[in-house]
């Protein structure tokens, strides 16, 4: 018996506990956990303040532009842990479905809904154009779930 996801997970290196016996493997998994753990440290700490204009500076080398620097605030600024940006590539169109794969504290999360019109809240009965794009829809997703709850949390916040 048993899911067909059984199958699945017997094969996956993060899963199969019987195939990480060797030394390889037993080095890999030492490093899956110190970098879990350092992430989730972040995750940890990511309501401490940190340094907005030196986020600031870092993301505008990396080709955020005052407008996302803007939208964003420095409540979500002051602990920007990425290292590039992926607006610059994604062009992410209104309506458009987005999966953030490592999304971290979700600063890049927060963009791409404001990017695909997903964060537009509206009277209908208004006649507001700027209404949501029916579909849109934003999920990010990391291995730290530390940084997945204060992403969660801010996002609950902003709205």
């Amino acid at each position: 018996g048993g899911s067909g996801n059984d199958n699945a997970q017997s094969q996956c290196p993060f899963h199969n506990t019987q195939a990480n016996n060797n030394d390889d493997n037993n080095q890999y998994d030492s490093a899956k956990r110190e970098t879990l753990e350092a992430y989730e440290n972040v995750g940890k700490t990511a309501s401490l303040r940190g340094n907005s204009l030196r986020a600031r500076a870092i993301m505008s080398r990396l080709g955020y532009t005052p407008d996302d620097l803007s939208y964003l605030g420095d409540d979500d600024l002051y602990n920007f842990q990425g290292v590039a940006n992926p607006h610059l590539v994604a062009k992410i169109r209104k309506g458009e479905r987005v999966l953030d794969v490592g999304s971290g504290l979700g600063i890049d999360s927060f963009l791409a809904l404001r990017d695909c019109c997903g964060d537009v809240v509206a009277d209908a009965n208004a006649g507001d154009e700027n209404v949501a794009t029916d579909g849109a829809l934003v999920v990010g997703v990391d291995l730290a779930e530390s940084e997945v709850k204060h992403a969660t949390k801010r996002g609950i916040e902003r709205g």
